[in-house]
């Protein structure tokens, strides 16, 4: 039984989208079932689901509320009913369980970012331990990179383990051929300013004004999309909104650059994509993505518009072949194939007799 409280919905369809990814690879050795507590904005209305092959039960509970907490609490039985393991993904579906440890081998994958930041400066004085309690509770404790994994040691005293996400690229996808100009940037995330949208914007004014003829465009949806097209209307930008994989790798295999203008990441599935389709990376901030990236793939830069705008210019005649050759590297390394090898472990491990 995997719960969680982020999954694709038809109000958000990229929330959570690394958990469906696992669900489906996992149902394929294993017969999973998925609950979703859904927030407010995340819940729309569909109750009983099969979502490709997998059934989703999807409940209306902001576990963040304590009046959400409380109906999580009194439903954990009927959660858990007929279940041999339970499978928490991020750390808000740990709360759940955070008083009474079920009965039944319990996993727990961290994908959130936050938990760098539980017991950081200006959260409450229980946050800490509240936190260490969350992640006591589980057998088996993983997270998708050792940059999180670092942040989870500090509040769980027992072992975590490390298993990255899944990144699904196929090696006909990857392309070599750029178009001469004008200069195709492309990034790819949720719109809100961690993820750096409007320094992305501003590296593209600054190319422009170097003469530079470029163009950028921001594939994700977002809190903050419409201001990002308010701000950009003086620019040739393109921002569709939340689009499919497929359209994703299209763009890639287009691009002459891909732009991660973050503030931290736990993984990066994008960062490996791109790679894997031949295109290069200039990035910021902390995070797994920084050891994807190597000499002649990519380059991780102070979070300024200049340092962003002098990577893309060094790269622009990068040698393809070695972009390709790093992706198909860590492509393998994250094959869904050695996810669920590694998982399956894990259940065989924390499976009650």
């Amino acid at each position: 039984m995997i719960v969680t409280t982020w999954f694709p919905s038809a109000r958000n369809p990229g929330a959570g989208s690394f958990i469906s990814r696992d669900a489906i690879a996992l149902a394929k050795d294993h017969a999973v079932r998925v609950v979703h507590l859904a927030a407010p904005e995340l819940d729309d209305g569909r109750r009983e689901f099969v979502h490709q092959g997998v059934p989703v039960r999807r409940l209306p509970l902001d576990v963040r509320r304590p009046t959400g907490w409380l109906r999580s609490r009194l439903m954990r039985a009927e959660l858990l009913d007929g279940a041999d393991v339970l499978h928490t993904m991020a750390a808000p579906a740990l709360l759940p369980f955070i008083d009474v440890r079920p009965r039944i081998g319990w996993v727990h994958t961290e994908h959130w970012s936050g938990v760098t930041n539980l017991a950081g400066p200006g959260r409450s004085r229980y946050a800490r331990p509240l936190s260490r309690r969350a992640f006591a509770g589980p057998d088996s404790v993983v997270a998708v990179s050792e940059y999180l994994a670092d942040s989870v040691r500090r509040l769980r005293s027992a072992p975590v383990s490390v298993i990255g996400n899944i990144v699904d690229t196929a090696a006909d996808e990857a392309a070599v051929a750029r178009s001469d100009s004008p200069l195709q940037l492309l990034a790819v995330g949720t719109v809100k300013s961690t993820k750096g949208w409007a320094l992305a914007l501003d590296a593209l004014r600054l190319l422009r004004a170097r003469g530079v003829d470029a163009e950028l465009t921001w594939l994700g949806d977002g809190p903050e999309l419409a201001e990002l097209r308010a701000r950009a209307t003086d620019l040739p930008v393109r921002t569709p909104g939340h689009v499919s994989p497929q359209e994703v790798r299209a763009a890639m295999r287009s691009a002459d650059v891909l732009l991660l203008p973050t503030a931290s990441e736990t993984f990066s599935l994008v960062t490996v994509e791109a790679l894997a389709s031949g295109l290069p990376v200039v990035a910021t901030g902390q995070g797994a993505h920084t050891e994807f990236l190597t000499p002649g793939t990519g380059a991780i830069v102070d979070r300024t518009a200049g340092a962003l705008v002098d990577a893309v210019i060094g790269l622009r005649d990068v040698d393809r072949d070695i972009v390709v050759s790093r992706g198909a590297e860590l492509s393998s390394r994250f094959s869904e194939a050695n996810f669920r090898r590694a998982y399956t472990t894990i259940y065989e491990r924390v499976r009650k007799p």
